[in-house]
């Protein structure tokens, strides 16, 4: 099984070598390309990683691609993809590094499930806490209950990033699957994409993953509360325009609504954007089904004290209904 692995990348200089070292540390016999998709960054991460290739003598075929100009992560991924070759695609971001043997990992579980689509692995951050212990699995698991994994991804029982997956290209392909540019939560937008249409979805047994916890610069450590909340309303008006049937649409709207308030607890809303917020918000409500749209109201109206006081209580609620 040929895999292609995609790393966009930039201003990563610090990081850039240490992530390169550990794909191409990779135990997996197979056919991998390494795309590095260069973003028009302004320090030395593609001279770092020009160095690195022009010096490397192993059998994993490693190229950049260059864009034109800046168009942030989901641009630069897109362009990986549409550069891509492998049976499987593998997204892994550039100050972020994988375990020597994570693709052979998770290739052998592919192999295991003939027909998967995404096979996802176990995720450490760089302090040494486990974000995703696919371990507790002692075997690779199958998921093919639509309606369950829809339920995993939305709900956040399954990671919600996009990078750590392995992802077979033609589901991408055949169901028009990239990821939405401009936009700081494009990890949302894709996850409801591969939520939609995944009919099987397999677990790996194996720490394959190191997520860097929040370095100085990164889109989640600059980010604003006006841009972050933007961005959030294009995606979720994005991800209610998805027509589903029943019931993933009663799983889509309570998933989305749940995000909502989870905002309205944790982030300010501006002014400016306070409008438009709440329009989603209402859209919401008026696009979920049955008593689920009452409930969704009703909280909405409640006063501050009450929404805060019964905030985990009703989430919880939400999810188990």
């Amino acid at each position: 099984m040929d895999v292609s692995i995609i790393i966009p990348t930039y201003n990563v200089a610090p990081y850039i070598i240490e992530c390169l070292e550990s794909v191409a540390s990779q135990t997996y016999q197979g056919v991998i390309e390494c795309i590095v998709v260069d973003d028009c960054g302004t320090d030395e991460s593609i001279p770092l990683a020009q160095e690195f290739i022009d010096s490397y003598n192993g059998n994993i075929k490693f190229r950049i691609c260059h864009r034109e100009k800046n168009g942030g992560l989901s641009a630069a991924r897109n362009s990986g993809l549409f550069e891509a070759k492998g049976e499987f695609v593998y997204f892994l971001d550039s100050d972020d590094y994988i375990t020597p043997n994570c693709i052979e990992s998770l290739v052998e579980v592919a192999k295991y499930f003939p027909k998967v689509e995404i096979v996802q692995g176990g995720i450490v951050n760089t302090k040494g806490t486990i974000i995703y212990d696919s371990t507790r699995f002692k075997t690779p698991q199958l998921l093919e209950d639509r309606k369950a994994i829809y339920s995993k991804l939305v709900f956040g029982e399954l990671p919600v990033s996009s990078w750590n997956k392995l992802i077979r290209r033609d589901f991408l392909k055949e169901n028009s699957i990239d990821f939405y540019e401009g936009v700081i939560h494009e990890d949302v937008d894709f996850l409801y994409k591969l939520a939609a249409h995944v009919t099987s979805f397999a677990l790996c047994p194996v720490i394959s993953y190191c997520y860097r916890v929040q370095r100085e610069g990164s889109i989640l450590s600059t980010t604003n509360d006006d841009r972050s909340t933007q961005s959030r309303i294009l995606v979720y008006n994005a991800c209610l325009d998805k027509k589903m049937k029943m019931p993933f649409r009663k799983l889509l709207t309570r998933s989305i609504f749940l995000r909502l308030i989870f905002v309205l607890q944790t982030a300010h809303v501006s002014h400016n954007l306070r409008y438009s917020f709440n329009t989603l918000c209402w859209r919401t409500v008026h696009e979920a089904s049955g008593m689920d749209g009452f409930w969704m109201g009703l909280y909405l109206r409640a006063p501050k004290f009450l929404k805060n006081r019964f905030y985990n209580l009703y989430s919880k609620k939400m999810k188990s209904l």
